[in-house]
Formats: structure tokens, C-alpha cells, sequence
């Protein structure tokens, strides 16, 4: 379970304290280089300030060229991006991922749309100061839809 931060007079000196300090300069830079020394290469993160890697099988969406955190384009054909064909579809791999660690249900959750203002800071620290205020709507669960399966 993941603690969030919420600026309030009524939650308490400390917590904006903790906030405070999150975001002060020194620890802030230190995490946001861990966070990047990380998922950078391990997910292939475009330090979009909301990360959502948890609800697309870890899989980074903003690496697709239209940066779609939706779903595809429905312009993927055997599982090949429409942009760039020599590239595998995000979401394709996406998919394919959460069905293997059981979390394709995740991927029926409809993601608000990136808050750009954000854009190169850290998802981290974002997450748990509460600036990313991710809302999702939940949708009907996918199901394995022609234009992610693999053929």
C-alpha cells in the first residue's frame, strides 16, 4: 500500500514537514537519480511524472511514438508498431506481459491523461506528494482483443 501526502492544516505539521522535505532539493534530486538510474533501463522510462508501469505490466507506454496510455492505435499489425514496423507494439508487449504476471485486468482501467507540467520530475516523489492525482474509471476488463494478440 502505497502513502500519500496531502497538504491539509488539518493532517498535522508533520506531514507537510515530510512533504517539505521530499521536496527539498538535495533528497530530492537523490531520488529522482535513483528513480531514473533504475527504471531507465529497466523499463525504459520517459520520465513522464505519472508513472502507470504497475497497471501496463511494467511495460513504459510513453515509449509508444504517439504516446498513447490508453491502448493501441489499433494500427498494429502481428504485433508491430504502425510507426516504426521493425519495433514491437507497446501495448502488444504490454499485454503480454500483465498475462503473464496475471494483471491483465489492470489494463481495463482508463488512465488520465498525462499532466505534461510534470513531465521530467519524479513519479516518486509526485506519487507520494499526491501532484500526479492519477483518477482512473474503470472499464470493462479486455479481453484478448485482435489488435494486441500476437499472432
Amino acid at each position: 500500500m502505497a502513502v500519500r501526502l496531502a497538504s491539509s492544516p488539518a493532517m498535522g505539521r508533520e506531514v507537510n514537514v515530510i512533504r517539505e522535505l521530499l521536496e527539498s532539493t538535495p533528497f530530492y534530486n537523490a531520488i529522482f537519480a535513483v528513480e531514473k538510474l533504475f527504471k531507465k533501463p529497466v523499463f525504459g522510462c520517459q520520465e513522464c511524472g505519472m508513472c502507470i508501469l504497475h497497471e501496463t505490466g511494467y511495460t513504459c507506454p510513453m515509449t509508444c511514438p504517439k504516446n498513447l496510455r490508453n491502448g493501441p492505435c489499433g494500427g498494429s499489425q502481428d504485433g508491430k508498431c504502425e510507426v516504426y514496423p521493425d519495433m514491437d507494439c507497446v501495448w502488444c508487449v504490454a499485454y503480454e506481459r500483465a498475462k503473464l504476471l496475471g494483471q491483465e485486468h489492470y489494463m481495463g482501467r482508463l488512465q488520465a491523461p498525462v499532466d505534461w507540467s510534470i513531465q521530467g520530475t519524479s513519479s516518486w516523489v509526485n506519487h507520494v506528494t499526491d501532484r500526479d492525482r492519477v483518477a482512473y474509471w474503470e472499464v470493462e476488463p479486455l479481453k484478448e482483443l485482435d489488435l494486441v494478440r500476437r499472432r
